[in-house]
């Protein structure tokens, strides 16, 4: 849980760094609110069975920024310490007062920059601690506490003096939840047990929990089936909690088909953060590729009014050259062509074949394949090569089997038709 909330603060200091600097703008009363939340959780106070927070919070702000609270400091002030008070009741906080929000203007700051100090008071007025030196822009002042008198010996303060009410512990069994109020909780099939767990494999008086101090207790009172916690059989078994502040039962390390003592949800609470974080690193990244994106566009130059040649020619506004003639294949004799027609050839290469794809298609020639030969221009000449047909293609009446010039007059054969070269 520590490792996930300081992935997110981490990540929410530099969404907050580098996009507050590009687009600074007033403090608005959200972002006070927020920062002093996450002053009362930071400046948290651990006692034996309670959880301390400062009531007293100054906010210092630029001029600039006090001047737009002017019309309503008094109201927001109010606001602002209601929203602490609903918070710490939230999270079970202990504030020794009701608490106390004050706006003071600091000269040092820049606008959209605050600083918050926190501080523990008495309801006397006194607090436990001054601060020492002046607070940085955009920082929580630092307290240091008074020094303490020589301690006296004193008598143990019993839980009702001081105020301590014993955390409630729930046994949810089913889907149902029961209120542990007791500090010896037996489970079983008795009708005199505390909790009765509908269960077949449960003893009459199977195991109890027990509340020692701030730790529970899960105690096998000689079930007939025992109580195992992860295929381990135990007589005793300590169930602490998920951190140092609330000792708890974990949810895994109870025997499942007996009763989960929950007195939080913490596998929720990982959860939720975690999509929080994965949220807040999605919306990093969409933000992000939004001004590269913007960046870029920036960066682009300008489209220019001067066409290429090429460009000039492919948009019609100049008249394209025609192609220059290499060379031509003059019909011999031919099933499909007459005698003396002329196939041009140019700077494209041309294919031969009865497949009506082909650059000349010769469909009544039943020896000529689908794909047949190519004549290829290069700079050399004229080459031709067989693209695997069947019966193979004749040059001068010799078969070829690889790439070939064609020099005037050759006579090449197609299936049945023959096509003389010529310049």
């Amino acid at each position: 849980m520590s490792v996930l909330r300081n992935i997110e603060s981490k990540l929410e200091s530099l969404f907050e760094g580098v996009f507050g600097r590009a687009f600074r703008a007033n403090v608005q009363p959200v972002e006070l609110a927020r920062k002093l939340i996450k002053e009362m959780d930071d400046h948290r106070n651990v006692s034996v069975s309670r959880v301390y927070v400062p009531n007293e919070y100054t906010i210092y702000l630029a001029p600039g920024d006090r001047e737009q609270f002017e019309s309503y400091e008094d109201q927001l002030k109010g606001e602002l310490a209601e929203y602490l008070s609903e918070h710490a009741r939230r999270e079970n906080y202990v504030l020794l007062t009701p608490p106390r929000v004050q706006l003071e203007t600091d000269d040092d700051l820049d606008v959209g920059v605050f600083g918050i100090a926190t501080r523990m008071v008495q309801s006397g007025g006194k607090g436990t601690g001054e601060p020492e030196g002046e607070a940085e822009p955009n920082a929580t002042m630092v307290y240091k506490p008074s020094a303490a008198p020589i301690p006296q010996a004193t008598e143990a303060a019993s839980p009702v003096d001081l105020g301590i009410q014993r955390e409630v512990a729930v046994l949810t069994w089913n889907g149902e939840r029961h209120e542990v109020s007791k500090r010896r909780v037996v489970l079983g099939r008795s009708k005199d047990a505390d909790l009765q767990v509908p269960d077949p494999n449960a003893s009459r008086r199977h195991a109890e929990l027990r509340q020692e101090g701030a730790t529970y207790w899960l105690i096998d009172l000689d079930s007939t089936n025992g109580v195992e916690v992860r295929g381990k059989r135990v007589k005793r078994l300590e169930a602490r909690g998920r951190d140092a502040l609330h000792d708890r039962l974990d949810r895994n390390r109870v025997l499942p088909g007996a009763a989960v003592v929950l007195l939080a949800s913490a596998q929720v609470e990982t959860t939720l953060l975690a999509l929080k974080i994965a949220f807040l690193v999605l919306l990093y990244l969409f933000i992000w590729r939004i001004v590269r994106s913007a960046a870029r566009d920036l960066r682009l130059p300008q489209e220019s009014m001067i066409l290429a040649p090429q460009q000039a020619a492919a948009a019609g506004l100049i008249p394209q050259p025609t192609a220059r003639e290499l060379g031509r294949l003059v019909v011999v004799s031919s099933p499909t062509f007459l005698d003396g027609e002329i196939f041009t050839l140019d700077a494209h290469p041309l294919t031969v074949g009865r497949a009506v794809n082909n650059d000349v298609s010769m469909p009544d020639d039943e020896y000529a394949s689908g794909r047949h030969a190519r004549f290829e221009p290069r700079r050399d000449g004229i080459w031709l090569e067989d693209i695997g047909s069947t019966n193979g293609t004749f040059v001068n009446g010799i078969r070829l089997t690889r790439e070939r010039k064609l020099i005037p007059g050759d006579v090449v054969r197609v299936g049945e038709t023959d096509l003389r070269f010529e310049p």
